[in-house]
């Protein structure tokens, strides 16, 4: 077999593993896995911080506290709040679904990503978060809109169905 050095240089592994990073959606459920992966990033390149401040800082997350994927940025965090609530239809059975506040610094974290906007921080999965991590209380400010919220899930709905038909246009014919 080749080692990751042999395929992809540093910066291409990270820019790899980012790219498989935003197409799952909850990193949490694959613990083990995402633990491998995330303990080969631990020395990869070190532009994979850019755009984190000095020291400590604070980060949120909208959801439950347990979870590898943070913002910089409350709103955002109350984005995906109010996207849990909806697409889980307030699923009682999932439970701790708030907003969290917790305080980083740069050894705290994989790596900061705002391509798509979010202002994501990646933490390491060995951060206790059941002692680090709490409770925020929201303000109508940071509430966003449930019409946007709805209009995001409607157009990953419409993009699921048209990868299957496309999945399915490129089967052969018997």
């Amino acid at each position: 077999g080749y080692s990751k050095e042999e395929i992809f240089s540093s910066k291409e592994y990270l820019e790899f593993i980012k790219m498989v990073w935003s197409i799952v959606e909850n990193h949490y459920d694959n613990k083990y896995a995402w633990n491998i992966i995330i303990d080969s990033l631990k020395h990869s390149h070190p532009s994979r911080l850019d755009g984190l401040p000095d020291g400590d800082f604070k980060i949120y997350r909208g959801g439950s506290q347990n979870g590898f994927a943070w913002t910089t940025d409350l709103k955002i965090a109350n984005w995906f709040l109010q996207r849990f609530d909806q697409f889980n239809g307030q699923n009682e059975s999932i439970g701790g679904l708030d907003n969290w506040e917790m305080v980083v610094n740069k050894d705290d974290c994989l790596w900061f990503d705002d391509d798509r906007n979010e202002k994501e921080v990646v933490v390491k999965p060995d951060i206790d978060f059941e002692s680090r991590a709490k409770k925020v209380l929201q303000d109508k400010d940071t509430i966003p809109d449930k019409d946007k919220v709805e209009e995001v899930l409607e157009n990953w709905e419409e993009e699921d169905e048209e990868m299957e038909e496309a999945k399915t246009d490129k089967k052969p014919k018997k």
